[in-house]
């Protein structure tokens, strides 16, 4: 069944292989947008105490990434849901209260990176108990070296902690060190335990050619995987005319999930317009609208 046909509890609850086959069935046609947890001290509200991932989830994401949220068990992993009644709890919480999957962006687990994220066993196993439907691994700017040795290693110890959660592993920018996005690259991430990889959309990191990213692409679908492009240089912010090129290129070099970040304001999530402008960029009205009307369902059967 694929994430363009499901709503609810059907889409919310989607883990392991079941949420990978749904992916990939999509066609290039499933969107993540990334939001800042709570965390991260930052007040990411749209006011009226709209938090960062109810609007993300109402402009046409299907997934929901969490950076800077720590796994918690009995509270909120974003801002502005405490006062709901329940309250939605970790990732679990989050997943059936938008009716999306969500999980964690953690970073390898290095001196440099701020313990509560970092992919330690500690905290891929928290992660996994407060039900996080999947987890990405990647690194955020400013801490030192990190490149693809590093993050195929730290794939390693996610998966020995992990189970069958689904991992995509990979660097969104140059996260310090500039290497090329190679096949053997692609091969590791697979080879560590990966079920897929992550590569810059063209045009948002230095040196990073459609081509490059494509025979990227191209090896990580050979050996099973899933594709991730990635918006992470602040230029989810750009115009709208840029964010459709943006777009129409992740499509090109055969992107499964088209991923957007946190520079929307208040800082913390996508410009829901911007969003919205990927979504039909790549999948058009019909399915972009049907995601977002499809909120009304996630509850009714609870009512």
């Amino acid at each position: 069944m694929r994430i363009l046909d499901l709503w609810g509890t059907a889409l919310g609850d989607l883990r392991g292989r079941a949420l990978a086959e749904a992916i990939l069935e999509s066609e290039g046609r499933v969107m993540g947008a990334e939001v800042e947890g709570i965390a991260s001290g930052i007040s990411c509200g749209y006011g009226r105490a709209v938090s960062n991932g109810e609007m993300s989830a109402a402009f046409g994401a299907d997934l929901i990434f969490v950076n800077v949220g720590i796994p918690f068990l009995d509270k909120p992993v974003i801002s502005e849901l405490e006062n709901l009644i329940p309250v939605p709890c970790g990732f679990r919480g989050l997943s059936q209260y938008l009716g999306r999957p969500c999980g964690p962006i953690l970073e390898p687990d290095l001196p440099y990176v701020p313990e509560p994220i970092r992919a330690s066993e500690e905290t891929v196993n928290k992660a996994v108990e407060s039900g996080a439907a999947f987890i990405i691994l990647s690194a955020n700017p400013c801490r030192g070296v990190i490149g693809h040795k590093e993050m195929a290693e730290s794939v390693k110890t996610i998966r020995r902690a992990s189970g069958d959660i689904l991992v995509i592993a990979g660097k969104m920018h140059h996260s310090g060190i500039r290497e090329e996005y190679t096949l053997d690259a692609a091969k590791a991430y697979m080879e560590a335990g990966a079920d897929g990889s992550i590569i810059p959309v063209p045009g948002t990191v230095p040196g990073v050619t459609e081509k490059m990213a494509a025979d990227y692409a191209g090896e990580i679908h050979r050996n099973g995987g899933i594709v991730l492009s990635a918006i992470t240089t602040s230029q989810e912010g750009s115009d709208q005319e840029t964010i459709r090129q943006l777009a129409l290129s992740a499509k090109r070099i055969g992107a499964d999930i088209h991923h957007i970040s946190t520079a929307g304001y208040p800082l913390g999530s996508p410009p829901p317009e911007n969003l919205y402008t990927y979504s039909v960029a790549v999948r058009g009205v019909r399915h972009t609208w049907n995601r977002m009307a499809w909120n009304l369902r996630n509850h009714w059967g609870n009512l």
